[in-house]
């Protein structure tokens, strides 16, 4: 065989298998959604303790489930775009929390007395500062939920039904 004729089937093989592993539009948004989900997840289970333990541990959970997104395969255009935007929107409320963590850690290691108390009203305002960075980045994934949604119509990812007849 040719060696130019061989380097081309070596490439379509290549390519073939690339494409074949990264699966269908359906595949794919599953696949984000998943990763999303993970996050979400994260963010939404409601833990009775806002302590610099839990919110810290919180960071490095975005942290790992932006890490996870990063590492997702997509080779649709718009889904690699979402992609991106979740995986800045997860590393953001990680910084975003990992800040709030340390100022809640302050405020906890704080001595009681009258200078233990002006320190902790700092600590409170700097909460509640750092907090307000939030608000943006919600904004933005909002926005990327909307645009995965509209791309990825929860309709078009269930799986599908067997055939009834088939059963004859």
């Amino acid at each position: 065989m040719d060696f130019n004729v061989r380097r081309v089937v070596t490439f379509l093989t290549m390519a073939v298998v690339i494409v074949g592993c990264a699966g269908n539009r359906q595949d794919q948004c599953r696949k984000l959604m998943e990763v999303v989900d993970q996050g979400n997840l994260a963010i939404a289970v409601p833990n009775n303790q806002d302590n610099s333990a839990t919110t810290l541990r919180l960071a490095q959970e975005l942290n790992l489930v932006a890490d996870q997104m990063q590492k997702l395969y997509l080779t649709k255009g718009k889904l690699k775009k979402i992609r991106l935007g979740f995986t800045e929107v997860f590393r953001e409320f990680a910084v975003v929390l990992n800040e709030m963590g340390q100022a809640l850690e302050a405020g906890e290691k704080t001595p009681i007395s009258l200078e233990g108390r002006a320190e902790l009203a700092k600590s409170i305002e700097k909460v509640n500062q750092i907090s307000q960075r939030t608000n943006p980045i919600s904004e933005k994934a909002e926005k990327l939920m909307a645009e995965m949604t509209k791309y990825c119509p929860p309709e078009s990812l269930k799986p599908e039904e067997p055939n009834s007849n088939s059963d004859q």
